[in-house]
């Protein structure tokens, strides 16, 4: 009987410290995600006190709510990204692990937290403003992910991989 394959740093990869790897890293990374929004939140409201009077007051030099909430969407969108390449990485090692719910799940955290930031920066108002939101991060994280998918898969020509690779050139 073969064992499993080492890591890089010497341990024995079985199926369960790949579940336990996966656990602890999605926590670690869901709790890393929601630590520097709770706490850039807590840090703006402190520092900004009422926007209602005036919204483009500065926070602290140059850095603006509007330039906070873009920031902070950007850190959403690339934890979001970093969170979803983590649990299809063990998912090819393990298929119970990070499937279609957690997948979905992760994407709405990622878009709601998305939007909560684009309307703390006075960014979209009203539901169409929330609509367009949601639809343009929606596309966002749609397109990161086709690329990580199709990147993973090391396919590199794009356009073959989206049409079937039927199209031939003249």
């Amino acid at each position: 009987m073969e064992s499993p394959p080492a890591t890089s740093q010497g341990y024995v990869m079985t199926d369960s410290n790949v579940s336990d790897l996966y656990e602890n890293g999605k926590h670690r990374r869901y709790n890393l995600l929601f630590a520097v929004n709770g706490g850039t939140l807590a840090i703006a409201q402190y520092l900004a006190g009422d926007l209602k009077t005036d919204p483009l007051k500065t926070v602290a030099g140059n850095l603006t709510i509007q330039r906070l909430s873009i920031g902070m969407v950007a850190f959403t969108l690339i934890m979001i990204w970093d969170i979803y390449a983590f649990g299809s990485t063990l998912h090819k090692r393990d298929q119970d692990l990070f499937r279609l719910p957690g997948r979905l799940v992760l994407c709405l955290i990622g878009i709601l937290i998305s939007i909560g930031w684009l309307v703390a920066g006075s960014y979209v108002d009203g539901t169409i403003g929330v609509w367009l939101g949601i639809f343009v991060i929606g596309v966002l994280i749609v397109a990161s992910w086709l690329l990580y998918e199709l990147a993973s898969r090391g396919r590199s020509n794009l356009f073959a991989n989206l049409t079937g690779g039927n199209i031939r050139s003249s």
